[in-house]
């Protein structure tokens, strides 16, 4: 899915701008139902391992809404 790709770099690049950037990405993500500690919500947002249809979909909600 190409969404899922462009969702990701988004996130990737965002949460490399500042650390802090990272933290509120997984707590918003957190706050949506995602069930994902910090170091796999911090693959899910890199790409690697298997992600959830589920969690993509919580990604995307997530930058939806910092992009507001």
């Amino acid at each position: 899915m190409e969404w899922t790709r462009h969702a990701q770099e988004i996130a990737s690049e965002f949460a490399a701008r500042r650390p802090e950037n990272f933290v509120d990405l997984w707590r918003k993500y957190q706050d949506y139902g995602g069930r994902a500690g910090p170091s796999e919500f911090r693959a899910l947002i890199h790409g690697e391992g298997e992600a959830s249809e589920k969690d993509l979909f919580l990604l995307k909600a997530v930058l939806e809404d910092i992009s507001k």
